[in-house]
């Protein structure tokens, strides 16, 4: 006689969904491959720009407006919190931009300045939230 074949043990069972630190972790170092490339060639505003485009006037320098940047943030609702070189550290090397999505804080790397940092903080929370609904899991 044939031996029966329990299927749900057969099933494939789906991986885990990621944490939000995860997926931070994930936008993050994506964009940052993404930075330092633009950064080499001197085209991290066409990068900006190109990465954001609904949210960008074409002749403004974000890496250079803090004006514009403010307004790119209150458009996507985003309320950072910038950190100064010194602020908490002696030793920091830059400045930081973090903002806060699903109880969890998210923060840059290093930049060199307040505008960058802006910058990079706009391009990561944009990505992040297009991740998490990509993965199903709600806004908070």
């Amino acid at each position: 006689m044939a031996e029966i074949i329990d299927l749900a043990s057969r099933r494939k069972v789906p991986p885990p969904k990621p944490t939000v630190t995860e997926l931070a972790q994930f936008c993050a170092d994506e964009i940052l491959s993404h930075w330092e490339k633009f950064a080499s060639n001197n085209q991290l505003n066409m990068y900006f720009t190109s990465s954001t485009p609904m949210y960008c006037k074409g002749a403004a320098n974000y890496l250079e407006d803090l004006n514009a940047l403010s307004t790119i943030e209150m458009k996507i609702a985003l309320e950072p919190q910038v950190i100064a070189p010194g602020f908490n550290e002696k030793n920091s090397l830059g400045w930081v931009a973090a903002f806060r999505l699903n109880g969890v804080i998210v923060a840059t790397p290093f930049m060199v300045s307040e505008q960058y940092a802006r910058c990079f903080n706009i391009l990561l929370y944009l990505k992040l939230k297009r991740e998490l609904q990509t993965q199903g899991i709600a806004l908070t």
